[in-house]
């Protein structure tokens, strides 16, 4: 079961694999909040989606779940990822906790990888760094992640700008898969890609969850991404937490009026493809 909960509901569980209580971030030199007190917590195998209108604090909520926040910001709060608290990590530590612990999959996925090594060089050097491989076992290892994510192996020969943003995405879920990563937070995924790279992106995360058990966070716009992988969902407002819960039941039967906008514009868009046949 994943948990997402407001800063005023009851104490988080003790069985999730990671829990972040009263996170806030807040700039550094004027002291203006950005996010405000939000908590949630989630399982493994299981998928929690933060939805909510740009700069609603959504990214730098995952940013500091993962100790990755600009110099200019400063996260408060506690976020326990397997019982060690990783906003009191050495940067070291933090950097040794991403990957197999934690893994992200960035919005773009170009600016992920260096542009003058080939996809092959890179992910096979980060398997052989982290999981202590040989040369010819992270190979191997990436050629069959990248296959459970419906890419060939020649993949690995090419530069990144000769993928589709789409391919380039799920390279970065193949290497969470390689890494056996415990926790994915993929921030605004499919967001700029076309509707069959979308769907493939979707189907590579839902192998993440379902096959490996690895908990995933979601955050995006796509209210329909959302629905198809979360159980659970948060809303965010202005960096706060206004409404949490079953994803069914919020899409359903919305309760704070930010998520009932957000339902409403998702519903007439759809109206509104409907009824120009599928077409824009």
């Amino acid at each position: 079961m994943t948990q997402a909960i407001a800063p005023q509901n009851k104490a988080v569980g003790n069985t999730s694999l990671l829990e972040a209580r009263s996170i806030c971030v807040r700039e550094r030199i004027s002291g203006r909040l950005l996010v405000n007190n939000v908590s949630l917590a989630i399982e493994a195998g299981s998928c929690l989606g933060i939805v909510g209108e740009s700069g609603s604090g959504k990214s730098l909520l995952c940013r500091a779940l993962l100790g990755l926040l600009p110099k200019g910001l400063a996260a408060s709060g506690t976020v326990l990822f397997e019982g060690r608290d990783v906003l009191s990590l050495s940067e070291r530590e933090r950097r040794a906790l991403r990957g197999a612990g934690i893994s992200f999959v960035a919005q773009q996925a170009m600016t992920a990888y260096d542009p003058l090594l080939t996809l092959g060089r890179q992910i096979t050097a980060l398997f052989r760094d982290r999981l202590r491989l040989g040369r010819n076992e992270a190979h191997d290892l990436a050629c069959t992640t990248l296959a459970r994510v419906g890419l060939e192996a020649q993949v690995l020969d090419r530069y990144p700008h000769e993928l589709s943003g789409g391919q380039m995405q799920r390279c970065m879920i193949a290497t969470s898969l390689g890494l056996g990563s415990r926790l994915v937070i993929a921030d605004e995924p499919t967001t700029a890609l076309d509707a069959k790279s979308q769907y493939e992106v979707l189907l590579a995360l839902k192998t993440l969850v379902r096959e490996r058990g690895t908990a995933l966070i979601l955050v995006s716009h796509d209210l329909g991404a959302v629905q198809m992988l979360a159980e659970h969902v948060l809303v965010l407002n202005g960096g706060y937490c206004v409404e949490s819960g079953l994803a069914w039941q919020v899409f359903n039967a919305p309760r704070h009026k930010v998520t009932r906008a957000l339902v409403r514009t998702r519903a007439d868009l759809s109206a509104r493809f409907a009824h120009h046949g599928g077409t824009a």
